[in-house]
């Protein structure tokens, strides 16, 4: 076994030609590509205006080319778009909306995962075009709304093989762990749980539910209740507490896309206030010590994610780093002396 590289989050991997491997690294990410022999992986695909996250590629053929799914919200696929990327000239050509998880069968069809079945499509891999209307292949084929994987596959010869269970949500559940690694299970039931962030007096915890709608919900440990926080837009999360657990920062859909951050008194009083106004989707990642600053990522279609930071002062934001690649911000860390996380 050779280890290639890393990869936060794998949202699907494809081998093709002359040895190139395309794979999602992260949770939100274009396509990246790197050799099988090793070595620095590089950018395959490019955002267009609003997407977010691009997965689950597959080579056509020849390898001239990739299929793979864009989304504008990593937490709803059931909306991604099927996309074809020519190999070498980098054209796109986006394909089927309201569909994830491509692939191409050796008979000439593409097939998807749409609404929690498979459909299939007449696809011609040299011009890159459908061909003809979709037909329905299967139904109940299991389905991740919070990722955009399916479950099925078929060999060389078209023979299908499948999950039955249709589309459903990744359930997970709250668990506390000590820095020995006792573990302990939070009083509240397996949900869709995402992104979770403990206030900081310990006594509550922000958290992410993807479901129908993505949403902030609080869980108070002390009373073992969990309480919807957020009713304004229908796209809530990456909730960051400020320093005096006074308000939770998030980004949101409520005025439209893209999503800006907003935040919120943390007893759920006053409606939402925001606080940045950029042209591309922003998420909130860390306070400073003293509250002032708040280090947020710009998904940027050209340079990736950039790092930036708000003044609170004036609600003036300005670019931190700025590069063409990945960039992971978590400034100003705290090392807590307990956790919670998802399992």
């Amino acid at each position: 076994m050779q280890t290639l590289g890393d990869a936060q989050f794998p949202g699907g991997a494809s081998w093709g030609r002359g040895g190139m491997i395309a794979f999602a690294p992260a949770w939100a990410s274009v396509l990246r590509q790197m050799s099988e022999a090793g070595g620095a992986p590089q950018p395959l695909t490019r955002f267009e205006k609003g997407e977010i996250n691009h997965r689950w590629p597959e080579f056509l053929p020849g390898g001239k080319a990739v299929l793979f799914a864009a989304v504008e919200s990593s937490f709803d696929w059931t909306n991604a778009q099927v996309a074809v990327q020519a190999d070498g000239t980098g054209e796109r050509r986006n394909l089927i909306q309201g569909a994830t998880y491509p692939r191409y069968s050796p008979s000439g069809y593409l097939l998807y995962a749409q609404g929690g079945g498979l459909m299939a499509v007449p696809f011609d891999p040299h011009r890159l075009q459908v061909m003809g209307a979709a037909v329905p292949v299967v139904e109940g084929v299991l389905q991740s709304r919070n990722t955009g994987a399916a479950q099925y596959s078929f060999s060389g010869n078209g023979s299908l093989v499948y999950v039955t269970g249709g589309v459903q949500e990744d359930r997970r559940r709250l668990v506390w762990v000590n820095r020995n690694g006792a573990e302990q299970p939070v009083a509240a039931p397996a949900r869709a749980f995402m992104f979770l962030r403990l206030s900081p007096d310990a006594r509550r915890v922000a958290v992410t539910i993807a479901e129908q709608e993505v949403q902030l919900w609080l869980h108070d440990l002390s009373r073992e209740t969990l309480t919807r926080f957020t009713f304004e837009g229908s796209r809530n999360l990456n909730s960051v507490w400020t320093p005096d657990g006074k308000r939770i920062a998030f980004n949101s859909n409520k005025e439209g896309p893209p999503q800006n951050i907003f935040w919120q008194l943390a007893d759920g009083s006053g409606g939402l206030e925001r606080l940045t106004n950029g042209e591309y989707a922003r998420v909130p990642m860390s306070w400073s010590p003293d509250g002032q600053l708040l280090a947020f990522i710009e998904n940027n279609p050209t340079t990736g994610y950039d790092i930036w930071v708000l003044r609170l002062a004036d609600r003036k934001a300005q670019p931190f780093l700025r590069t063409p690649s990945t960039k992971v911000c978590r400034v100003f860390p705290r090392w807590p002396l307990a956790g919670l996380y998802l399992e």
